[in-house]
């Protein structure tokens, strides 16, 4: 019976369950903020793409009409 008592008094795995806690929560957090900001990147990158495909053709077509 006293081996039962000092197992259930011993509270030594109970930090490490806090840490694993703590750092799923940091995680969880992490892939939340990515996904919520991996919209507005995107869209980002999508008007850089266009602005540069606008320019590149704007060039070629001055460059094909001095030929």
């Amino acid at each position: 019976m006293d081996i039962f008592v000092c197992y259930l008094a011993d509270r030594s795995g109970a930090t490490s369950i806090e840490y694993g806690l703590i750092a799923f929560l940091i995680g969880l957090a992490g892939i939340l903020a990515f996904a919520a900001l991996g919209a507005g990147v995107s869209g980002t990158f999508l008007g850089v793409q266009e602005d540069f495909c606008d320019a590149v053709n704007t060039v070629a077509n001055i460059c094909e009409s001095s030929e």
